[in-house]
C-alpha cells in the first residue's frame, strides 16, 4: 500500500506501479507527466482524498477490482487493460477522452466530469453522474450507433456565447442517449441524437436543434 503526501512520480515514459492501495493524504503529488499503473491480483483502493491529480492512469489487474474514492483528476489518458475500475463514491475528472471501457468500468455512485475542451466518449458506456460544463464553444462527441447510459444525473451546459456542441462520431449516424435520472441542460447545439429514454430530452434554455434528433424538445 502507498500513502501519498509530498511525492514526485517517475517522469515521462516512467510508470509508477502499485499492487496495493493508493491513498492521497494531502501535500504535493507531482505526476511528472508519467503513468500510475495499478496492478496485482488482489482488490485495491484508489483514494484521491481532497484532490489527487495524475497524468496517465492505467488499471492493469488480474481478475481483480480497483475501487475509487475521493476526487481524482486524470490530465492525460485513462485505460483499463485488465480487471475492473469501480467508480465507487469518487469524482473522476477527465481532461482527455473517455475510452471504451465497457464492462471494465462499474459506475456505482461516481461522478465523471469531462473537463477538457473537445472530448470524445468511445463506444457504449454506463455512467452514474456525467457532467460537462463549458464557457467557450466546445464539442462532445458521442459514439455513433452506440448507447451512452446515465443512471443518475446528466449535466451538459454551455453559455450563450460558448455553446456545447453534441455530435456523433460519424456525421449523420445517430448516437443514442439513455438519461434515466435528472437532466440539467442549457446552451447546447445538438445533432444526430436519438434519445431512447421514454422521457423526452427537454433543452429549452438557449439550445439549438441542428437536425436529425429524436425525442428532443
Amino acid at each position: 500500500d502507498v500513502v501519498l503526501g509530498t511525492f514526485t512520480a517517475p517522469s515521462g515514459a516512467g510508470s509508477f506501479n502499485i499492487a496495493g492501495d493508493l491513498v492521497y493524504s494531502g501535500g504535493t503529488f507531482t505526476h511528472n507527466s508519467g503513468t500510475v499503473t495499478i496492478n496485482g491480483n488482489a482488490d485495491s483502493t484508489l483514494n484521491g482524498g481532497s484532490g489527487l491529480t495524475l497524468n496517465n492512469l492505467t488499471v492493469s489487474k488480474t481478475a481483480a477490482t480497483t475501487t475509487a474514492a475521493g476526487t481524482i483528476t486524470v490530465s492525460g489518458s485513462l485505460s483499463v487493460s485488465g480487471g475492473t475500475l469501480n467508480g465507487g463514491t469518487s469524482t473522476i475528472n477527465i481532461s482527455g477522452n473517455w475510452p471504451n471501457l465497457g464492462s471494465s468500468f462499474v459506475a456505482s455512485s461516481s461522478t465523471v466530469v469531462l473537463n477538457g475542451t473537445n472530448q470524445t466518449i468511445s463506444d457504449a458506456n454506463t455512467f452514474y453522474n456525467l457532467t460537462k460544463n463549458v464557457t467557450a464553444t466546445s464539442t462532445l462527441t458521442f459514439p455513433a450507433s452506440a448507447t451512452t447510459t446515465v443512471t443518475g444525473t446528466l449535466t451538459l451546459t454551455g453559455t450563450s456565447t460558448g455553446k456545447l456542441l453534441l455530435r456523433s462520431s460519424v456525421d449523420g449516424t445517430p448516437w443514442k442517449i439513455d438519461a434515466q435520472g435528472t437532466r440539467t441542460m442549457s446552451n447546447l447545439d445538438v445533432k444526430d441524437s436519438n434519445n431512447i429514454n421514454a422521457a423526452s430530452m427537454n433543452c429549452l434554455d438557449g439550445c439549438d436543434d441542428s437536425l436529425n434528433n429524436t425525442n428532443w424538445k
